[in-house]
This record gives C-alpha cells, structure tokens and sequence, in this order.
C-alpha cells in the first residue's frame, strides 16, 4: 500500500451534494470523470476557458470509476439516518417533528406498495417504528454529505481559490437538466481546503 495525497477544494452548502457534485465540478473546472457526469456543464467552462483548469486530478472510487470530484462531510450539519438534513444546533423538537413526520410517511407509503402482502407492510412498518424519537437523547447524527470536493494535486493558488469560488456561484446561476437537481434551493455556505491521504494498492 502506498498513501496518495490530494488537496480537496470544498463547496460547503446547505443541500445534499449527490444531486450535483459532478455538474458543479465540471462548470467550475472543465473536468469530468469516467462516467461524463457534467459535460455539459464542462462545455459551458471550455467556451470561456482555453482548456480543463490546471492541477485538477481524477481519483478511483470504490469501484475502480476515476472522478475528479466526490461529496464531502460538511461541517455543521448531520444526517438522522433516513436523508433528512439538520444544522447540529437545530431545535431538537422540531428534529424530532420532522423525523417522526418522515417515519410515518414511509410507513404510509409502505402499506401502499405492499397492499397485495400486507406481511410485508406490517414487517417494515416495525422495522421504521424503531426510527421514531421521543427525546433528544433518540436523535441519530451521521455525516451530512452537502459538500462538493474537488481534487487537486497541490494546495491551489490563491488566484486559482478566488476563481474557483467565483464559478462556484456561477454554477447556481444556469438552468438545471433534471427537476431534482433545483438549483434555487442550494446555498453556498463556505470554501474550504482538505489535505488527505488515500492508501491505493500498489498494482
């Protein structure tokens, strides 16, 4: 094993990055992964930029799919463990109200889909009961991935920070492709470098 150091440029905002951490990659810097998650947004940055912007590097998922940017943990925030987003300073009830919401939606919706094996429905229903609070000793904290990281070989210049920012709320600005990836919703919350080490197999 060999460790592999990167820099991390990360957009820290208030929604879950998943939706859109390769398109806003790709507007910011021109660079897209394996998949071509984000040429559009790519196109749209090499109409304005000569070329893919400097020191950008694409790094293997789990699945061996190299992309030049990954969602990050942002600070601040946690997930309850069913996809509902919460600052950490939060008011617990209404934690505990949003949740408990979420709970007896998904329970609702399981009857629905498992009509015809009312076993099913009565199964998961139990299971998802087991996600209802009553204190705030109950709440559940896990990373809340709404951050989008960008790696880079070295630390970026400052010139090269400003830039990237700069396209960061750019990217807020052009229509989206699909409905779920509402841009309007999202707000840049801050910028930040990580400095990390992945250990790769040597092959």
């Amino acid at each position: 094993m060999s460790p592999t150091d990167y820099v991390i440029f990360c957009v820290d905002t208030n929604s879950y990055a998943g939706n859109f951490e390769r398109q806003m990659c790709a507007f910011m810097t021109g660079c897209v992964g394996d998949c071509c998650v984000g040429q559009p947004e790519a196109d749209l940055f090499l109409q304005e930029q000569a070329e893919e912007l400097e020191g950008v590097v694409s790094v293997p998922d789990e699945h061996g799919t190299r992309r030049p940017a990954e969602i990050q943990p942002t600070p601040g925030w946690f997930n309850d463990g069913l996809g509902n987003h919460h600052r950490h300073d939060a008011n617990p009830s209404e934690v505990i109200s949003k949740q408990n919401t979420a709970v007896d939606a998904q329970i609702a919706q399981n009857y629905r889909v498992y009509a015809h094996a009312p076993e099913y429905a009565e199964q998961y229903a139990k299971e998802y009961a087991t996600w209802k609070w009553a204190t705030p000793a109950d709440i559940k904290r896990y990373p809340a991935y709404n951050s989008v990281g960008i790696y880079f070989k070295s630390r970026p210049s400052p010139e090269t920070i400003a830039f990237l920012k700069n396209r960061a709320y750019g990217f807020l600005k052009i229509p989206a492709e699909h409905p779920w990836e509402d841009r309007t919703k999202i707000e840049i919350e801050g910028f930040r470098l990580v400095w990390y080490t992945r250990n790769e197999e040597e092959v």
